[in-house]
C-alpha cells in the first residue's frame, strides 16, 4: 500500500472540483433573483463539491489499494490545493477582466456605506479600487481552503482502509 501523494492526479482532479465550483460562481454570479435563490444555489454548489471531492477521494483510495486516513487526508487536501489554486486565478480574471464593473459597484455600496457611517472621508476611494482585487481573491483562496480542509477532514474518514491497530495483517475491517 503506497501512502504517497500523487501530484499529477491530484491536479487533474483539483481541476475537474474546480470546474464545478467555477460553474456554480458564475451562475450565481449573473443570477440576480433574490436571496432564496442563491440560497439553494449555495446548498447545491457545497452538496455538488462534497459529491465530487468524495467520489475523487474513494477512486483514488480504491486504486491505490485502500489508504490510511492521513493518506486519504493528504490526497483530498492536494485536489483542494489544485482547485483552490485555479479558483482563485479565475476569481482574479472575473473580477479584473470579464466583469470590473462589478468590483465598481462593490466599491461604490462600500463607499457609500463609509459615508453613511461618517467616515468615508478616512478612506481612499483609489487606494481601496487598487487593493481590493488582491484582498478578494486572497479572501477567496483562503475560503477554498478552509472549505477544502474541513470537506476533506470528514470525507478522509469514509474513504479510508480500516486498519486494526496491533494486527500484522491490513484486513478490512467491516
Amino acid at each position: 500500500m503506497e501512502n504517497k501523494t500523487n501530484w499529477a492526479s491530484a491536479a487533474q482532479n483539483g481541476l475537474i472540483l474546480s470546474l464545478v465550483t467555477i460553474i456554480f460562481m458564475l451562475v450565481s454570479t449573473f443570477v440576480k433573483n433574490g436571496m432564496l435563490l442563491n440560497w439553494i444555489i449555495t446548498i447545491a454548489k457545497i452538496s455538488s463539491v462534497i459529491t465530487v471531492l468524495f467520489y475523487i477521494m474513494k477512486r483514488d483510495s480504491v486504486s491505490a489499494g485502500g489508504r490510511t486516513y492521513g493518506g486519504s487526508f493528504r490526497y483530498g487536501m492536494a485536489v483542494c490545493l489544485c482547485s483552490s489554486v485555479v479558483c482563485t486565478f479565475f476569481l482574479a480574471l472575473l473580477y479584473l477582466v470579464i466583469m470590473p464593473d462589478t468590483l465598481d459597484q462593490m466599491l461604490q455600496f462600500l463607499y457609500g456605506q463609509l459615508e453613511n457611517a461618517g467616515i468615508g472621508g478616512l478612506i481612499d476611494y483609489d487606494t481601496m479600487r487598487k487593493a481590493l482585487p488582491a484582498y478578494l481573491c486572497i479572501g477567496g483562496f483562503l475560503n477554498c481552503i478552509i472549505c477544502g480542509l474541513l470537506f476533506t477532514a470528514i470525507i478522509a474518514s469514509f474513504t479510508k482502509k480500516n486498519v486494526l491497530p496491533f494486527s500484522e495483517t491490513d484486513g478490512q475491517n467491516d
